[in-house]
């Protein structure tokens, strides 16, 4: 069995999640402020020094997330741009149990291509 999880994250020094969302309608999955303390990481018992936000979606049968998620996924990504984030990437993550293999359809490839970010993939073997 595969599973197949898409997040689009957005972050930068002035990037405000909070005001991305009131100007979007929109809300992300996860989203810290700039300046708020943190408990685990880098900047553990401190100040975040920029602010980040994520939008996931586990994708369905057949390796797609689904059109709601690309819909709010291309509006974030452009209202974020314009509250301070400075680096979005759309991250792929591959479960998988045996082997590694997935397709994706065109109409999938051209929806992630229509968002014009980066994109990662990071594939593991889940546990059983």
């Amino acid at each position: 069995m595969t599973s197949i999880t898409f997040t689009m994250r957005l972050q930068g020094v002035a990037f405000s999640p909070a005001e991305a969302e009131t100007r979007s309608g929109l809300a992300f999955t996860m989203r810290v402020e700039p300046g708020t303390i943190v408990s685990s990481g880098r900047y553990s018992g401190s100040a975040l020094p920029y602010g980040w936000a994520e939008l996931r979606c586990d994708a369905d049968a057949h390796g797609h997330p689904g059109e709601k998620f690309f819909f709010e996924a291309s509006i974030l990504a452009g209202v974020g741009a314009s509250c301070g984030a400075t680096q979005r990437v759309l991250h792929i993550e591959v479960a998988y149990q045996d082997q590694c293999n997935f397709e994706w359809s065109c109409e999938s490839l051209s929806a992630v291509a229509r968002l014009g970010l980066p994109v990662t993939v990071s594939c593991f073997q889940a546990p059983h």
